[in-house]
């Protein structure tokens, strides 16, 4: 019947919370705020009953326990008397059944008091859910004209200057209070006899109403930033009650009430500690007086005294019930914070978190120089404007200006290349230098870079900043282009790329050498194409003795005017270098550009064509070979044989 009726009243409620309401929509904020106080006395009633169904199931638990020991008891009883029937074992029967029936009164007790515990706490989750649904519906329904919402804070404001002019009388009184606990600690002093006892009495009694004065100015104190603290929460209630009103913050803003609410725990503790000394203080008071006649001087002091004590407990009484507000009204804000935080779109707790975390973390120091600190969101933005800006120039900036300065001086592939490194050198300085006087660092906070940066070129980094600067020094001084053919330290290549630090040469077998730029200044180096890209080849050919030197040479040049690739100015020219043991030895100067031709690419066709030419004019090309005379007896073996070594041999 009662879970029926819970039932009836549970859907009553939730069907509509406003019919237990006095008060019709909109509701005030200090409607509201009542209806906070109020659920938070429910809540509190509902805390008290789950303590007591806790406890009155502890209760039937050790009644259930206590029956079982006395059933154990009551049939060892019943066996030793069926056993053996004596006065003693009759006794003992009779004790245990008496103990048995007791137990299972107490069972039956236990458990009736868990039911009712039970029911009580069923009626008090009912309170409370019902409160909570029209704390629900009185926010929902709150009364947001502007004019309304002025009034209320200008109620508070008058409520604020009424704890200033409290807090000058409170001061006032606590000034008089302080000279008369003087004077009544002065004639304690004094005081002989019986005379002592009484002024004790009165000093006690100075001090308490000093002491009261004292806490009074804290009270109003921490009244003053309770108001403070109701403003604020009816200025958020207008904000986040608006339908779209902004959301943003709600993190922050919980993080701040959670901090105040830890404040006022802290002031509630201080008060619950006050007030179990007083209640001591008190009880002193009571004890004294009835061990004294209740008519004479020292039994009107105590009473003094004693009323004293109870007006300060009165009043700590009364901040605590407001403490208590307050603290509700801030969790019951919390509480509808969160509310508000589950239903934003996942951008928006995005948003938020960024607000409130991410200011920390952009707040937080790197390092500090002098009186200067580093912080992640200056370097962030630094490091930011300096990848840009470097993109910038990289991509935009520099591109334009070798375009036209290429356009405008014909500026070839290595000079436009290190004119690109050289703009590119200076715009990142420029760049680095321009961003830290953006985001406002000096250079004085990176001064500790200098000291760490000298260390590392002494020690470790000295090869890399002496490549670094070998590299500005080979694109400004320029000993050779991108497309040259130099020889250091027995490569030959075509250089393909100046870097910073390394050099790579292509060579004529297409391998890529890596040659740091410190052993281009530092050791020698052949540049067979500096001035400009001709460069004169030579091919040896030999031809036997007898040939006409005249037919020889003319074959020659046939054969390099025949080449395209081979240059007419310079022209080629043939020379008849020596006269070697087998042969006589011709050398084919011509000049080609390696711009347009590859060096060996035309040697070797000139090769080709020489063995050709020869042919067709019967020029016989020489090969090895040597005379040998053999002398002995035989006239047939007497005489000279001539032995050719080659690939065939001549008969003597």
């Amino acid at each position: 019947m009662v879970e029926g009726e819970l039932s009836a009243r549970k859907k009553l409620s939730a069907a509509n919370p406003a019919l237990s309401l006095d008060e019709k929509p909109p509701y005030s904020f200090r409607f509201h705020d009542d209806s906070i106080e109020e659920l938070e006395e429910s809540r509190n009633r509902s805390d008290n009953a789950k303590a007591l169904l806790e406890r009155a199931g502890e209760y039937a638990e050790n009644m259930q326990n206590q029956l079982t020991e006395s059933e154990a008891v009551w049939r060892l009883a019943r066996d030793s008397y069926a056993k053996e029937r004596t006065p003693q074992t009759i006794w003992e029967l009779q004790d245990a059944a008496f103990q048995l029936e007791k137990s299972r009164a107490h069972k039956i007790a236990s458990q009736i008091v868990k039911s009712n515990a039970e029911t009580v706490l069923a009626t008090r989750e009912l309170e409370l859910e019902s409160q909570a649904r029209r704390r629900v519906y009185i926010r929902d329904n709150l009364d947001l004209d502007e004019k309304r919402c002025e009034a209320q804070i200008a109620s508070l404001n008058q409520s604020s200057q009424k704890l200033a002019a409290a807090r000058a009388k409170a001061r006032a009184g606590f000034v008089k209070a302080e000279e008369s606990f003087r004077d009544a600690q002065i004639k304690y002093a004094a005081a002989k006899g019986t005379a002592k006892d009484l002024a004790q009495i009165e000093r006690d009694m100075r001090e308490a109403d000093r002491t009261r004065l004292i806490l009074e100015l804290d009270h109003l104190q921490a009244q003053q930033l309770m108001l403070d603290a109701r403003r604020r929460l009816w200025a958020l209630r207008h904000e986040f009650a608006e339908e779209g009103g902004n959301a943003t913050g709600i993190s922050r803003i919980a993080d701040e009430l959670n901090l105040e609410i830890r404040a006022f725990e802290a002031d509630m503790g201080e008060v619950q500690k006050t007030l179990l000394d007083l209640q001591v203080n008190y009880a002193s008071i009571r004890e004294k007086l009835g061990e004294i006649p209740q008519a004479g001087a020292m039994a009107d002091m105590l009473r003094r005294d004693g009323a004293v004590i109870q007006e300060t407990i009165n009043e700590c009484l009364a901040h605590a019930s407001s403490l208590f507000s307050i603290i509700a009204q801030e969790r019951v804000m919390i509480e509808d914070l969160d509310q508000k935080y589950r239903i934003l779109p996942s951008w928006r707790k995005a948003l938020e978190w960024w607000r409130t975390k991410g200011a920390v973390m952009l707040n937080a120091e790197l390092w500090q120089s002098g009186n200067y600190a580093v912080r992640l969101k200056e370097f962030a933005y630094a490091l930011a404007l300096i990848l840009l800006g470097t993109w910038a120039a990289r991509r935009i900036v520099i591109p334009a200006i070798l375009w036209f300065a290429t356009r405008r001086s014909g500026m070839d592939k290595t000079g436009s290349r290190s004119l690109s490194r050289i703009l590119l050198f200076i715009a990142t300085i420029g760049i680095f230098l321009g961003a830290l006087r953006i985001v406002g660092i000096p250079l004085e906070a990176f001064a500790f870079l200098g000291g760490t940066l000298a260390i590392a070129i002494g020690f470790g980094a000295q090869n890399l900043f002496k490549n670094l600067i070998g590299g500005i020094l080979l694109t400004v001084k320029r000993p050779f282009r991108i497309g040259s053919v130099i020889e250091v330290g027995g490569i030959s290549g075509v250089v393909s790329d100046i870097g910073y630090s390394v050099t790579i040469i292509r060579t004529f077998d297409a391998k890529e050498v890596l040659i740091p730029n410190s052993d281009l200044l530092e050791k020698q180096v052949i540049n067979w194409n500096l001035s400009d890209a001709l460069l004169r080849c030579e091919v040896v050919v030999g031809v036997e003795y007898g040939t006409p030197a005249e037919q020889v040479r003319d074959a020659l040049l046939a054969v390099a005017d025949s080449n395209p690739e081979i240059l007419k100015n310079p022209k080629p020219e043939v020379l008849l270098n020596e006269f070697a043991d087998s042969s006589m030895e011709y050398i084919l100067y011509f000049w080609v550009n390696l711009r347009v031709s590859k060096r060996l690419v035309v040697a070797s066709d000139v090769r080709m064509l020489i063995q050709k030419k020869f042919a067709e004019s019967g020029i016989e090309m020489a090969y090895p070979h040597m005379d040998v005379t053999m002398l002995g007896g035989d006239s047939k073996a007497r005489g000279a044989s001539e032995i050719r070594t080659g690939e065939q041999a001549a008969p003597a």
